[in-house]
């Protein structure tokens, strides 16, 4: 059998839905191996169904995040709202999820700003802003080795959230 991309992709839709992480990774080896462009969907579609698995692996849904940097696609917010959906009500997870990104960070794996991102997310959307502002005092630690010193990599969304966050506070005048 050689399906069609498109089949490919329909199947890997399938699958994420479904929670069954061991068809999606299946055909996303199937694609890779017939030498596929993968787009940021493709990779979307794996978390997705790692996230909806039973048990969820949070673990290897990260994972595929930091992989997408070394394929030259940087993940967005778009790509990690499973993640956020999975987190934004359990702050075990999110600290969980944080030692994941330290663990893939420490095997020299390129921790995407959209990873550390959604995690400050989270923290937000439970109005917990110091928790968020711990996060983002991290981040200058996931920054990648390209030989120049930086104090942060942070964008215009981990400041967005941030500024969301103090709106949020309660009180609002704690940060």
């Amino acid at each position: 059998l050689n399906p069609s991309s498109g089949t490919c992709l329909n199947v890997m839709t399938t699958a994420s839905r479904a929670g069954d992480e061991y068809l999606a990774t299946a055909v996303f080896t199937h694609l890779s191996k017939r030498g596929e462009v993968f787009k940021p969907l493709h990779y979307q579609l794996l978390i997705d169904a790692y996230l909806a698995a039973s048990p969820p692996d949070l673990y290897r849904a990260l994972s595929i995040l930091t992989l997408m940097p070394t394929e030259k696609l940087q993940p967005t917010t778009w790509q990690t709202r499973s993640v956020f959906h999975h987190l934004k009500n359990s702050p075990d997870l999110i600290h969980e999820s944080l030692t994941h990104l330290r663990t893939l960070h420490e095997d020299n794996r390129p921790v995407p700003i959209a990873a550390l991102n959604v995690l400050i997310e989270a923290w937000v959307h439970q109005r917990n802003l110091p928790e968020a502002m711990k996060i983002y005092k991290q981040i200058h630690t996931f920054a990648p080795l390209n030989g120049t010193p930086q104090t942060t990599f942070a964008n215009i969304e981990t400041f967005n959230m941030l500024l969301r966050g103090c709106r949020t506070a309660n009180p609002p005048d704690e940060a």
